[in-house]
C-alpha cells in the first residue's frame, strides 16, 4: 500500500529514501519484466527498502 508523504515528515525519517522504479531498475540493472511487476506493486516511486526486498535475483552461482 503505498501513502501520501508529506515534505515535513522527509525531515523527521532521514532513513526513507524514495526512488523512482524506473531510475532504480536501470541503475541496478534489473530486467523489464522486474521493472514492470514492480511498477504495478508500487506505482512509479518507492522507497529504497521496498524496491530492495521486491527484487527478483538470480544467483550468481548459477549462471
Amino acid at each position: 500500500m503505498s501513502t501520501h508523504v508529506k515534505e515535513g515528515d522527509l525531515n523527521t525519517r532521514k532513513s526513507l529514501r524514495i526512488w523512482s522504479v524506473s531510475d532504480y531498475c536501470r541503475q541496478h540493472q534489473i530486467g523489464e519484466a522486474d521493472e514492470r511487476r514492480m511498477r504495478q506493486l508500487f506505482g512509479h516511486f518507492a522507497s529504497a527498502s521496498e524496491l530492495l526486498y521486491n527484487v527478483n535475483r538470480n544467483p550468481r552461482w548459477r549462471v
